[in-house]
């Protein structure tokens, strides 16, 4: 980990204690990372001070920590003596309400509003480059980004699913890219940020704190993790905020008969949660998997260890598995799901692995909201999941203080209605 240490705080605290009587005592830094982004975030500059400035334990690393921060949604506001300070963006991710543990979990038009922005910071007369004459002839007043400039930004930052970003109401398959004539929301202002970072091995956990008024709705505080590759780029992994208001715009499950979904579809989706549960939470979600597994005796399978023989009735083998599976899942989704070694054919059995991980216990499950979009033969559903803080879950009436919105993809398909795309909200 990287942080000042405290030895030269107390130089500094020293070197000032000899000075003059009166002398105002230095300002101690709030974020040992970076020291500059202590500065308040009135624009107006501050009275030049003569105090020294602690530099960073490590001055190229705390660079590559901003970077990663203007990236996200900062930018550098200059300052009447030639320096500048970070500050977030007017349209900025920061703005976005919710955590997200993956970039799959990040809405579409957020996306969108993340492009613009970077490309209106690099080059303020952006928008003239993306046009389309389609979209002026229709009297449309619109950016338009090809779809390979536009994917291409994305996915150098976050490992989003193409196809995910294509469900957007943005895409438009017929021209080839993306455009919205949504109106924007109000804008918050280039709010004052600091923040501080650790790090491990090639992994950067970053605190941000931005300066929104007490009351204000917005999340005055996020833990962004973003990896380091090995070309010197990188990818956001995840963020976590609390908003100061959790959004609650839309029906809950009981609520939910004014959205375009029928009880089928309803029903498909719990039996792909169920299924969804073996791969991502526990093997022991498996119908009898206890009476139905010989797990005492495992064998080794192309090199891996653990595999152990299922004998129970409902599955006859591999093969089997996969089709019972696929009246519910797309085949794509099931392999995708599969990829992490859960199910294996062996000499015509079926062989299973296992593996669990411990739920969040902080998710409300009887307040999942709901919302749902028609992607040409796809609906996404999103899930708006809410959690309570971890030190609460035990509660009586626990309070929601952090939401994920989490896509859930329902494909039309030759064969009727499947998943092809679910995420546990815990």
């Amino acid at each position: 980990m990287k942080r000042l240490t405290a030895l030269f705080v107390a130089l500094v605290l020293l070197l000032w204690g000899c000075g003059p009587q009166g002398a105002p005592p230095p300002e101690s830094p709030v974020s040992p990372a970076s020291p500059s982004s202590q500065e308040t975030p009135e624009p107006a500059p501050a009275e030049p001070s003569s105090q020294p400035e602690a530099a960073p334990a490590d001055p190229e690393e705390d660079a590559l920590v901003q970077e990663m921060i203007l990236a996200y949604g900062g930018e550098r506001m200059p300052r009447e003596d030639g320096t500048s300070r970070l500050v977030r963006k007017v349209d900025s991710l920061f703005d976005l309400r919710y955590s997200w543990n993956r970039p799959e979990e990040i809405p579409a038009s957020w996306y969108y509003t993340w492009f613009l922005s970077a490309a209106q910071t690099e080059d303020p007369s952006a928008r003239e480059h993306y046009t389309s004459p389609v979209l002026e002839a229709r009297g449309v007043d619109s950016w338009f980004i090809p779809q390979e400039v536009y994917e291409e930004r994305i996915a150098a930052y976050f490992n989003v699913p193409l196809r995910l970003l294509r469900l957007g109401r943005e895409y438009d398959p017929e021209l080839g890219g993306y455009w919205s004539d949504a109106p924007k929301g109000l804008p918050t202002g280039r709010k004052g940020l600091s923040y501080s970072y650790t790090r491990e091995g090639g992994i950067f956990t970053i605190q941000i704190d931005l300066d929104h008024p007490q009351d204000s709705p917005l999340a005055r505080q996020f833990l962004l993790t973003v990896r380091l590759e090995e070309d010197g780029s990188w990818k956001y992994l995840n963020c976590q905020c609390q908003p100061g208001e959790v959004p609650i715009d839309y029906p809950t499950r009981e609520g939910a008969d004014v959205l375009p979904l029928t009880g089928e579809q309803w029903a498909l989706i719990d039996r792909a949660e169920e299924l969804v549960r073996i791969f991502q939470l526990s093997i022991d979600s498996m119908e009898n998997y206890y009476t139905t597994v010989e797990y005492g005796s495992p064998i080794q399978i192309d090199g891996t260890d653990g595999w152990c023989l299922y004998f129970g009735d409902k599955y006859k083998n591999y093969e089997d598995l996969r089709a019972q599976m696929c009246e519910t899942l797309t085949p794509e989704f099931f392999d995708r799901l599969n990829q992490s070694g859960t199910f294996a054919g062996y000499e015509g059995k079926l062989y299973v692995r296992g593996g669990s991980r411990d739920g969040n216990r902080a998710y409300l499950s009887r307040q999942d909201r709901f919302s749902v979009q028609e992607a040409g033969d796809q609906l996404v559903v999103t899930r708006h999941a809410y959690y309570c803080d971890p030190e609460e879950a035990e509660d009586a009436s626990p309070r929601a203080v952090e939401v994920r919105a989490l896509p859930i993809l329902l494909k039309n398909t030759p064969e009727g209605w499947r998943v092809d795309f679910l995420t546990l909200p815990y």
